[in-house]
C-alpha cells in the first residue's frame, strides 16, 4: 500500500464522523458514522448493527463511497474528503486492533453490541481551501499521491 499524503491522513485523524454511501439494486443510501482511522494500514473502523441498511446494501455490494468535511463554513477555510474504497470486516488481529482503537477513541462502545467493519480506501479526494480556493489533493492506494491540483 502507498502511504495516504500526509495532509490527508492529519485531516483524517483530526475528524470522527463520516458520511457512508452504499448502493442497492442502483439505489443509493447515506448514514452517517463514527469511525476510527488507522494510519499503518489506511482503513476506517466503525462499529454498526448487521441489520442496518448500510451494512446490508455494503455485504451485497462491498465498493462504498463517502466524506468527511470539516465544520467550518468559511468558504477560505473548508476541507473535506471524498473517498471511494472496500468494505469488509476485518478478522483476527486486525480485528483485535482496530476494536483497541476504536474502543480507545470511543470508550462508550464497550457498551454496544454492534459489530466491527472496515472500509479500505482506494482514492480520496482533498478539497483544502486553506491551500487556495479549490485545492484539491488527490491521492490511490496504487499510486500514491497523484497530484496537487
Amino acid at each position: 500500500m502507498n502511504p495516504i499524503e500526509e495532509r490527508i491522513e492529519k485531516f483524517i485523524g483530526s475528524h470522527r464522523l463520516l458520511t457512508l454511501a452504499t448502493t442497492d439494486e442502483h439505489l443509493p443510501f447515506c448514514c452517517n458514522i463514527f469511525y476510527v482511522f488507522h494510519p499503518a494500514n489506511g482503513s476506517f473502523y466503525f462499529m454498526s448493527a448487521a441489520e442496518t441498511k448500510h451494512i446490508q446494501d455494503a455485504l451485497k455490494q462491498p465498493v462504498v463511497a463517502g466524506t468527511i468535511v470539516s465544520g467550518d463554513v468559511s468558504l477560505a477555510k473548508i476541507q473535506g474528503i471524498q473517498f471511494t474504497g472496500r468494505f469488509f470486516q476485518p478478522k483476527e488481529v486486525e480485528f483485535e486492533e482496530a476494536k483497541r482503537l476504536y474502543m480507545k477513541k470511543f470508550p462508550v462502545a464497550h457498551f454496544i453490541t454492534s459489530s466491527l467493519w472496515a472500509i479500505e480506501p482506494d482514492f480520496i479526494k482533498m478539497t483544502d481551501n486553506t491551500l487556495g480556493f479549490g485545492k484539491k489533493i488527490l491521492w490511490s492506494r496504487t499510486c500514491g499521491a497523484v497530484s496537487q491540483v
